[in-house]
């Protein structure tokens, strides 16, 4: 009677690699498997061998061989038993935005970008670059963009997250960009803000009219943005949670950026 084993399978790999199984038993015959519910029938090589190739796309790969049929005239037909499986492991999930923005006075970065992957280091290895070159020991699950770049084009970070104890890696990039210097560097006269810290309302006063209200959280997100004509502008932060906030107002085509704490 024909017969069929499993002989060889792939070990554990990622989301999106492939897993190969290799059955061996009488040649020219016919195997019917199925994986993970899904019949198929494969025809053994002369050696009485076939692979099979398959792309993992679940948590895990179950071939289970059901049947197998010989070649020729009577054929014969054997029951089979064989089972393998395949682990699969997820990729890591990198949650970074597309786009950041760092905002920049006088020189100086006043509301810098915390670029954060929210993964755990504990379970993840990680490396960022700039510009396609490797940032020297930025090798957390954060980084901080606070330097001001002397190029007015857009900088491209990339981190590479490896899950430990696998070879799975994910890579993801966001673009960094600051104001124009000739824009940000132009304070407004006579701006006040409060109460800050502050619980519910903020308070903006310039002496001329304002055009523009901007909130952003430390990873550089615009979380409120509002246009105005009027020198006095009182804003309704029931939205935001308790944090550390950047404000950039934009009166007369100037802007001024400041530090805000919503408790």
């Amino acid at each position: 009677m024909p017969a069929a084993y499993i002989v060889s399978t792939s070990g554990d790999i990622c989301f999106g690699d492939t897993a190969t199984f290799c059955i061996s038993g009488t040649p020219f015959a016919d195997v019917t498997y199925s994986i993970d519910g899904v019949l198929s029938t494969v025809v053994l090589d002369p050696s009485g061998t076939a692979c099979i190739v398959v792309i993992a796309n679940s948590g895990s790969i179950v071939i289970e061989l059901i049947s197998i049929t010989s070649s020729g005239t009577p054929s014969c037909t054997s029951i089979l038993s064989g089972t393998a499986v395949v682990n699969v492991n997820a990729l890591p999930q990198i949650q970074l935005a597309s786009q950041y923005t760092i905002g920049v006075q006088n020189g100086t970065v006043t509301s810098p970008v915390l670029l954060d992957t929210q993964l755990s280091e504990s379970t993840y290895t990680f490396q960022w670059y700039l510009d396609g070159e490797i940032i020297a020991g930025a090798t957390g699950a954060t980084y901080l963009v606070n330097t001001v770049s002397d190029s007015e084009n857009p900088r491209q970070y990339t981190v590479s997250v490896n899950a430990i104890g696998t070879s799975c890696q994910s890579i993801a990039s966001c673009l960094v960009t600051q104001p124009m210097l000739g824009v940000a560097d132009m304070n407004i006269s006579d701006v006040k803000f409060g109460p800050n810290p502050f619980s519910q309302n903020l308070v903006v006063k310039a002496k001329e009219a304002i055009q523009n209200i901007s909130i952003s959280n430390l990873r550089g997100q615009i979380v409120y943005s509002q246009k105005y004509n009027t020198s006095e502008v009182s804003i309704n932060t029931s939205d935001l949670s308790a944090a550390t906030y950047f404000v950039k107002v934009t009166s007369m085509g100037k802007q001024q950026t400041f530090k805000v704490v919503k408790q």
